[in-house]
């Protein structure tokens, strides 16, 4: 019998999953933030202890033996009352650049896993040996699709919409800077700033501004945490005017400074 794989081949083949920072830390009641709001999927695994994240929606426990997965765009109040030991990881699991799968999660996903497996991941994750961190890689990437599994993040129409904005999604990653323009990604996809900016916003949800946006934080903030270029450095990157313009936008988004936010979560 013949089986229709167009959709698993699409998917399997461009699946890329990014791990773009880790940790792994022994909290106690300084660990107290509220409003944290990332640009990347966060994936806490407990170790021991136990702490709290919260919004409007939802107060969730974190509890030991278990992993928690906080999607991004997504604010918490993070707090802990006495201690707790987690490893966790930024990351971000992408079909088309620009595109993260987790987008469409409005809630935090938890699980109880095997502690035992948690134990030798937290052993494992700060090894020197190559083998080690492919296995904790694995690991990480199994955990995370178990706590998707009964999510529907991405249906075959959803994919098709994907698939109809490769090109603009494309150039935006190419050409992320403050100083981008809907005419010059519509010069550059042959598509009408007016068709452009109405179809947009009715298939995804959001404007394009919006979603450029998005991808420019999300760029800035892996500059921050995952490289040692100077704030102006970054700023010139993004074609900014100056450091202080850079900063003032920065802020007005994530609440904090860019080196405030730097020496929060580099380490």
């Amino acid at each position: 019998m013949h089986r229709d794989l167009n959709f698993s081949n699409l998917v399997m083949n461009h699946l890329q999953f990014n791990i773009l920072s880790l940790g792994y830390s022994d909290l106690d009641s300084h660990w107290n933030f509220k409003g944290t709001c990332d640009y990347f999927n966060r994936l806490y695994i407990v170790l021991d202890g136990e702490g709290m994240v919260e919004n409007e929606y939802e107060t969730i426990w974190l509890q030991k033996g278990y992993a928690y997965l906080l999607p991004e765009f997504t604010p918490y109040d993070l707090s802990c009352d006495y201690y707790l030991k987690k490893i966790w990881i930024g990351f971000n699991m992408q079909l088309i650049p620009g595109q993260d799968i987790c987008h469409a999660l409005d809630k935090c996903l938890f699980k109880q896993f095997d502690f035992e497996k948690l134990e030798l991941l937290g052993q494992r994750i700060t090894s020197k040996k190559v083998n080690d961190l492919i296995w904790c890689h694995g690991t990480l990437f199994e955990m995370i699709s178990e706590l998707l599994f009964e999510e529907e993040l991405l249906t075959e129409d959803k994919m098709k919409l994907i698939i109809k904005y490769r090109d603009v999604y494309e150039y935006i990653t190419t050409n992320n800077r403050f100083d981008l323009t809907l005419t010059e990604i519509s010069d550059n996809t042959n598509i009408s700033v007016d068709k452009l900016t109405k179809e947009f916003k009715r298939d995804m949800g959001l404007t394009l501004k919006e979603y450029i946006k998005q991808q420019l934080l999300q760029n800035i903030v892996k500059d921050l945490l995952l490289t040692d270029q100077t704030v102006g450095a970054i700023a010139e990157q993004y074609a900014f005017k100056d450091q202080f313009y850079f900063s003032r936008f920065f802020k007005r988004q994530l609440g904090v400074s860019p080196m405030k936010y730097r020496n929060r979560y580099k380490d």
